[in-house]
């Protein structure tokens, strides 16, 4: 991946799931976070065994809608009632693909009551992010996808039949140059198009990608159209699907498949010529794991994830070019500082409350000025004000401010919890921030958790009493009011996907006595570590690489607008990227989204603010609150007898941009006057309907809107 020299990059970013088999969106990070909660192994930095573990799990314990279920030996057993793969894990940004491994079927390793099953199949795709204008403020990582459902996991599938998706309308046009619509294929027509055919796939003027398609079915219309035909019509957005209840596989593969000149390689690390991928794309499916118990095995459905880095990492969370600091959106705040409230005549003043601890607060709005001149700042969900001369006030980037913490450990052992020898390393690290964080706390359990912090350092340091119990201090690694802080922190650690087993990092876990006490655990563990080992492979890996939770870092640099006066492009590329993913599921065209937040805001420049508490709604759209009541007041004006006249009224508040896109397709869905806009596929006429709907008063609005589209592409 190249590296701009000049120029903002910014990927597109989606969570790694879905939140329900329908392919819902978690809204935010801390619904992502909430749904994981359930799962009992692959915590961040120390698993449930005391290991290093520098990723998460998701299995089928929370989203069995990513899990897949083969016809491997013994799966069934498992799993009676198979998984049927109904959604896919996904990419999590824009990228490439630089390395993967897909093994043709679950590999084996001998344990007590049988051969034990796992997939070693795993892509790992490259990312780059430039907040600011140079590389200098740029980051180069990586996203990791381990143990995907292997090839032979996936049915065997017409890859030729496909359909007219449910509640979709597409035209059939008689030729490419789309002048002349022949008929309309309603949901459900069935057409055949073979996508390895350059010439039956096309892209328009208006970027959007169409099909030359054989109907399967008679169709009628303008003309009466026969099984055989052949059309052009719109295949990209899911309107044309997969005809058979067929498991979506991996986007990433079709560049491995025929006609391709590069081909698909099994059971070994491939290192191809990177090609692109986008966020949100498929990368495949949870797979069937196997972990070996004394008594047997557990059984679940999972997908390991890492965020990775060789770059320098110190540099990029320090914002090197400062990067947004003149619109920011976040503030540091120490503990005991006043907030104020802004009343009813329109003074601030202070009220009788202070901030209880140390916290970075995310701006909810913008500035509001005193007659003195002084500056305060909305945080929060609450109606207080902060003044600007008690906080720091910080850009999305600025993330070591944010809390993010680098730390390095070079550990004699990935066993960071053998009961036996003291703590030096990363465990001791994360104690002495938790106690930190603890003892400078404000919530009534901190005081609590900072004398339990501090009688383990204690132990710690007790050289005379080296053995302690791991559980205790594992359960400490992974205290919940500890999250958030555990979660930001990003470590440089040899990687055990890097090793081999006779290197001295795992040279004092594989030891003789393992293999002597529990022989069949040790080749268990050889035989694991040998199949799934990988990045030595990989040119541009190191041993130590930084690890970062892929969630919490991929949230962290997710361009997010609110509070924001962003560029007009900024605004543009956000909406729409935020648009065609509401898109799948609502069935809104993008480019009606898009244009529609365009004109209500001046490309976000006029989102509602409320007049008296200066508090940020989101609200893109001008979607008033009609008895909600979660609303800010606004300075309007409404067109009455053709007669432009100003008032207040109360509108929709957000927490935010995408809570604003969702809420207005669910707005649309919820009121029956606007039922009949989902008939039409065209942007243009869901732009007439909505002004014949009264979305708006302005009896220009739909020509507005037509106009936005043309001259910012959105057609």
């Amino acid at each position: 991946m190249s590296k701009p020299e000049n120029g903002q990059q910014l990927p597109a970013i989606r969570w790694p799931v879905p939140k329900n088999n329908r392919g819902g969106e978690f809204s935010n990070l801390e619904e992502m976070l909430a749904h994981l909660e359930g799962e009992a192994t692959g915590h961040w930095l120390i698993g449930r065994n005391g290991m290093w573990h520098g990723g998460i799990h998701i299995t089928d314990t929370t989203t069995p809608w990513c899990a897949l279920s083969g016809q491997a030996m013994n799966e069934a057993v498992d799993f009676p009632v198979p998984f049927k793969g109904e959604q896919a894990v996904r990419c999590m940004a824009d990228g490439e693909v630089v390395a993967y491994r897909i093994n043709r079927d679950y590999l084996s390793v001998p344990w007590y009551w049988g051969d034990l099953r796992y997939s070693g199949s795993f892509v790992l795709i490259r990312h780059r992010v430039q907040p600011g204008e140079t590389a200098e403020s740029g980051l180069i990582f990586y996203t990791l996808y381990m143990h995907l459902a292997p090839w032979l996991a996936y049915p065997e599938q017409d890859s030729t039949a496909f359909k007219v998706a449910d509640d979709q309308h597409l035209n059939a046009y008689v030729d490419a140059s789309r002048q002349w619509v022949a008929a309309e294929l309603p949901p459900g027509t069935r057409v055949t198009w073979d996508k390895a055919v350059s010439d039956d796939t096309m892209t328009g003027s208006n970027g959007r990608q169409y099909a030359h398609v054989t109907l399967a079915e008679p169709v009628t219309g303008s003309m009466s159209l026969n099984a055989g035909d052949r059309v052009w019509t719109v295949c990209d957005k899911g309107n044309l699907v997969p005809a058979c209840d067929s498991v979506t596989r991996p986007v990433w593969w079709s560049p491995l498949l025929p006609p391709s000149r590069e081909t698909m390689q099994f059971d070994t690390v491939v290192c191809p010529t990177p090609y692109p991928i986008k966020a949100g794309d498929p990368v495949g499916h949870l797979g069937w794991f196997q972990f070996p118990t004394e008594d047997g095995h557990e059984k679940r459905y999972q997908v390991h994830i890492e965020c990775l880095t060789t770059d320098d990492l110190p540099r990029f969370l320090s914002n090197p070019e400062g990067v947004g600091r003149e619109i920011p959106v976040f503030a540091r705040c120490p503990k005991g500082i006043p907030v104020y409230l802004k009343v009813t005549s329109g003074e601030i003043q202070k009220d009788l409350i202070t901030t209880q601890t140390e916290t970075v607060m995310a701006l909810s709005g913008q500035a509001v000025t005193d007659k003195e001149g002084k500056r305060y700042w909305p945080g929060g969900s609450s109606r207080g004000l902060l003044a600007e001369s008690d906080v720091q006030l910080l850009s999305r980037y600025d993330l070591a401010s944010r809390g993010f913490e680098a730390t390095e450990d070079s550990p004699v052992s990935f066993d960071h919890l053998d009961g036996k020898t003291q703590l030096k390393g990363l465990v001791k690290t994360i104690f002495e921030r938790f106690f930190s964080v603890a003892d400078n706390g404000g919530q009534p359990w901190s005081k609590g958790d900072a004398f339990n912090y501090r009688q383990l350092l204690n132990q710690i340091d007790d050289t005379k009493s080296p053995r302690y119990n791991p559980e205790q201090y594992r359960r400490a690694v992974q205290n919940p009011s500890m999250r958030d802080h555990l979660y930001r922190l990003c470590v440089k650690h040899p990687s055990d996907w890097y090793y081999s087993s006779e290197t001295p990092v795992w040279k004092t876990f594989f030891t003789p006595q393992l293999k002597r006490d529990v022989p069949e655990w040790y080749a268990y563990s050889m035989k694991f570590l040998t199949d799934i080992r990988w990045m030595h492979r990989v040119a541009g890996m190191v041993e130590n690489p930084w690890h970062l939770h892929p969630l919490v870092f991929l949230d962290a640099i997710n361009i997010k607008l609110n509070s924001k006066k962003p560029i007009d492009k900024e605004f543009v590329k956000f909406v729409f990227d935020e648009a065609r993913k509401d898109e799948l599921t609502s069935h809104v065209p993008a480019a009606i989204t898009t244009a529609q937040a365009i004109l209500e805001t001046g490309y976000g420049k006029s989102v509602p603010v409320d007049i008296y508490s200066g508090e940020y709604s989101n609200n893109l759209f001008g979607i008033k609150a009609h008895g909600n009541p979660s609303f800010v007041c606004v300075n309007t004006h409404e067109f009455i007898n053709g007669v432009k006249k100003p008032m207040v009224d109360k509108f929709m508040k957000y927490d935010s941009y995408e809570e604003s896109v969702s809420g207005r397709s669910a707005f649309f869905a919820k009121n029956k006057r606007y039922h009949f806009l989902f008939d039409y596929t065209d942007p243009c006429d869901w732009a007439r309907g909505l002004q014949r709907a009264g979305y708006a008063t302005d009896p220009n609005y739909a020509d507005k809107l037509i106009k936005i589209m043309k001259r910012e592409n959105l057609l």
